[in-house]
Parts: structure tokens; C-alpha cells; sequence
């Protein structure tokens, strides 16, 4: 036989509400219950794109032109690379596979922003060295300013980067689906002021 779950209301007894009418805790709750309609900012969505370098601001005529000037830039990196390496047949050293990996990180669009600022660092010590030694290096200047635009404009739409940040958005959308209706679940249960109480608490 099926047993039926009831609320024993006793009117002598003060409600939780009452109980806790200045509460700021309850008031917030409330407000929040309330207000169902408000978004509010997330933070991992804005660390996640700022790590990444991409912005849903960005419009398709920007992210257009960031691809070309990805794909010259990692057109460009990688000639100077084997150029410098003396071919495909050389053994490549660090800076050589350092620059190969730029450039595959620019024409691909993957980690730009990172990889990008890796290179910065490089270049910038390679060019102060350089300077240091009487004997600026061009390739390094060149290297260290493209690394710098690439740094701070991102990849552009147009990119793995791109695909990235839509795959943790969606990830974390759906935890997010998960853990409201959990709370909306919670709040039409018939131990709902049980949970509000261990929310206070």
C-alpha cells in the first residue's frame, strides 16, 4: 500500500519564514526564486575566452581578417624556420622547433593566444641578447611583434581555439542545467523547507 508523504502544519507554531523574517540569507534565496529571468555573468565563460583570446564580440569581418593574417604569419614563420635550419634534411634545433610550432599554432588557430605569448617571451630575450651584443636581429624584432599582435588580438572565430572554448561552454551549460534542476527539484519537494534550512544554516 502506497504511503503518502503530508506537511502537519500546526497553527501555533511560527512558520520558518516567520521565524527568520530578517534574515538576509532567506532574502536572498527569495529574490532569487523571484527572479528567475536574470542572467548573471560567468566568470569561467570569461576566463575561458580571455585565455583563449576569444570574444563573441569579435564580428566576422575582424575574425576573416585574423585568419589571413594567421595564415601569413604561420606561411612566413615556417619558411624562416627551414630556412634557417638549412632545410628539411638539417636536424632542426630549439629555436627552430620553437618557431615550427608558432607557426603550426597560427595556421591551425590552436592555443594562440598561449603559444603567442610563449614566443613573445623568446623573441624578446632573443632580441635583447642580440642588442646586448651589438648585433641587432631582425628576425627576432619581426618575431617579437607578430608574437605581441597574435598575444593580444587572439585568433579571430575562425579557429580550433574557437571550438575549444564552445566545448567547455557547453560543458559547462549543462552542468549548470543539471545543478538547477536539482535546486528546482528540491523546491517543490515536500522537504523543501528542510533544504532551505540547511541553506541557511
Amino acid at each position: 500500500m502506497n504511503q503518502t508523504n503530508v506537511i502537519s502544519v500546526n497553527p501555533g507554531v511560527k512558520t520558518l519564514g516567520e521565524l527568520n523574517i530578517g534574515n538576509s540569507t532567506i532574502v536572498r534565496i527569495s529574490r532569487r526564486l523571484t527572479r528567475p529571468g536574470r542572467v548573471s555573468a560567468s566568470p569561467f565563460k570569461a576566463i575561458v575566452r580571455f585565455v583563449f583570446g576569444v570574444s563573441r564580440d569579435r564580428s566576422g569581418t575582424f575574425s576573416t581578417k585574423m585568419a589571413m593574417l594567421r595564415m601569413s604569419a604561420a606561411a612566413i614563420t615556417i619558411l624562416a624556420a627551414l630556412w634557417q635550419s638549412g632545410g628539411l634534411e638539417a636536424a632542426p634545433t630549439a629555436p627552430v622547433l620553437a618557431m615550427l610550432a608558432f607557426g603550426v599554432s597560427l595556421a591551425l588557430g590552436l592555443f594562440t593566444r598561449l603559444v603567442a605569448a610563449s614566443a613573445m617571451a623568446i623573441c624578446g630575450y632573443m632580441f635583447y641578447l642580440s642588442i646586448m651584443g651589438d648585433t641587432p636581429d631582425a628576425m627576432s624584432a619581426v618575431s617579437l611583434v607578430v608574437s605581441l599582435m597574435f598575444a593580444l588580438l587572439g585568433p579571430g572565430r575562425y579557429s580550433a581555439d574557437q571550438l575549444i572554448v564552445k566545448g567547455f561552454t557547453a560543458i559547462y551549460r549543462r552542468s549548470r542545467a543539471r545543478a538547477a534542476r536539482r535546486e528546482k527539484k528540491a523546491e517543490f519537494d515536500y522537504k523543501a523547507y528542510h533544504h532551505v534550512d540547511r541553506r541557511v544554516s
